[in-house]
């Protein structure tokens, strides 16, 4: 927390977090390429 007025703070992701990056930047990236599939089976269920 800083002493600013209004308070502020900030976040930072942990080594454990930042881990994370890679394989949710990939489901991204898996999602964005199949989103019309994935659309269209919501659609039919």
């Amino acid at each position: 927390m800083f002493p600013t007025t209004p308070p502020s703070v900030e976040y930072r992701l942990t080594p454990l977090g930042e881990s994370l990056l890679v394989p949710l930047s990939a489901l991204a990236d898996w999602v964005v390429e199949h989103r019309a599939e994935i659309a269209a089976r919501r659609r039919s269920d």
